[in-house]
């Protein structure tokens, strides 16, 4: 955990930096009103399959002209979910955008859970899972909504597509999961239909 968390800030940190940094060339006068447009943003996201998991932070930082860059910290359905990407805008920094990602979700040795298997007949019963890396590529589309100064929501949908073989692995002798635990554990597995909410705020 305390790994996840440095590897976080580090990636965090430059996307801060850089979102703060305008060339002079490039310094565009800034809108009054609603809808007025910040170099870093910082929020919360929650959705199924979405870039920051069941429920995570995340974080966006202007690199050009409706062109950003994002990263998401949260725990997913195998533990926790870490993901990069890239937002392009039709007008930023709400509307139309559409998103291209890379996420991963770091495995674990071992972990105890009770699932049914083909000898419990119906019942569940205590057996040990191996978490694998999982690896997934995201696409998406969205649409932003400003409120007030500072404050936006967004909706997006699109196809995460897993790109590991193996995600997870039995480790209890003798045993084998029953089709409806493989249901679970796949529904629970990165990939397939995204859909995401989040709310961030202007910095």
């Amino acid at each position: 955990m305390k790994k996840i968390a440095i590897l976080l800030l580090a990636f965090l940190f430059p996307v801060y930096t850089y979102s703060q940094y305008q060339n002079p060339d490039e310094v565009e006068q800034k809108p009054s009103g609603p809808g007025i447009s910040h170099p870093f943003y910082i929020g919360i996201g929650s959705g199924f399959n979405c870039y920051s998991g069941l429920i995570g932070i995340s974080a966006e930082g202007k690199i050009v002209k409706n062109l950003t860059i994002t990263g998401d910290f949260g725990l997913g359905g195998m533990g926790y979910k870490i993901s990069g990407g890239l937002r392009y805008y039709q007008h930023y920094p709400k509307g139309v955008f559409y998103a291209l990602g890379y996420s991963f979700t770091p495995g674990q040795d071992s972990i105890q859970t009770k699932l049914e298997t083909t000898a419990s007949t119906g019942n569940v019963e205590d057996v040990s899972l191996k978490i694998n890396n999982i690896q997934a590529l995201n696409i998406s589309v969205g649409y932003t909504w400003t409120l007030g100064k500072r404050f936006r929501i967004n909706l997006e949908a699109g196809y995460e597509l897993l790109i590991s073989n193996e995600p997870y692995k039995l480790l209890t002798p003798n045993r084998e999961l029953s089709n409806t635990s493989k249901q679970i554990l796949n529904l629970s597995t990165p990939g397939g239909v995204l859909l995401g909410f989040g709310f961030s705020i202007g910095l």
